[in-house]
């Protein structure tokens, strides 16, 4: 029997993109000066990391570490309040 927390951390890996691919998402769209808005839903951190980065790819700020290091923080936060962890 499969354990049920790998399976769950397995669904997670595949049904949502990373924050860290959101941000990078966002910022590779704004460089491109592409239209296309946010896909993620209001109010989620996929939504806010895919806007910091879009606005990072728009403005060019020096603080890259400082977004993927919260990235990778906040995507550990918001698969624990998922799994129930927390």
């Amino acid at each position: 029997m499969l354990n049920s927390l790998a399976v769950a951390k397995l669904l997670l890996e595949i049904q949502l993109p990373s924050l860290e691919d959101c941000w990078n998402e966002g910022n590779i769209l704004s460089s491109t000066n592409s239209l296309e808005d946010n896909p993620y839903k209001p109010g989620t951190a996929n939504f806010h990391h895919w806007q910091d980065g879009w606005w990072f790819g728009k403005f060019k700020d020096d603080d890259t570490n400082d977004y993927l290091k919260k990235a990778a923080n906040d995507e550990i936060v918001e698969q624990q309040k998922i799994i129930g962890i927390n």
